[in-house]
């Protein structure tokens, strides 16, 4: 039931009457947010088939996934962003291969500077070593 929130999302832009390319976008992104780079995501669409507005959401759903506090997950399970981030550039994180690397590299950038002037200790550092490169 889970897999299927993509199609529901997608439906629900369509069924909106709103003909705008901006709702068509939206559509878009709704139905493949989940695909992967290795085209092993719910419907299987991936590598360069996959279009950027998809794989820069997709970024973005999986740091809201480990970062956001959700009801069915402890709050101790709970990442920090710096957590987050450090589980997502690291190669053997079981995240990292679902994600385009290059726009992740970017918005780690963009997430380290807005979590900068928090104390987050080695992990922080950790990070921009990964991605300054």
């Amino acid at each position: 039931e889970m897999k299927k929130h993509t199609t529901y999302g997608a439906a629900r832009m369509e069924k909106s009457g709103i003909n705008h390319p901006l709702i068509e976008l939206a559509e878009q992104i709704a139905y493949y947010h989940h695909e992967r780079p290795d085209g092993k995501g719910y419907h299987g669409l991936g590598g360069d088939d996959l279009p950027m507005h998809f794989r820069l959401m997709q970024v973005c759903d999986i740091y809201d996934a480990l970062s956001a506090e959700r009801q069915y997950r402890a709050k101790d399970e709970q990442l920090s962003p710096a957590q987050t981030l450090a589980m997502m550039t690291n190669p053997a994180s079981p995240v990292y291969a679902q994600i385009d690397q290059d726009i992740m590299k970017k918005f780690a950038l963009l997430k380290a500077n807005q979590i900068a002037a928090v104390p987050t200790g080695d992990d922080f550092d950790q990070i921009l070593a990964q991605v300054s490169d």
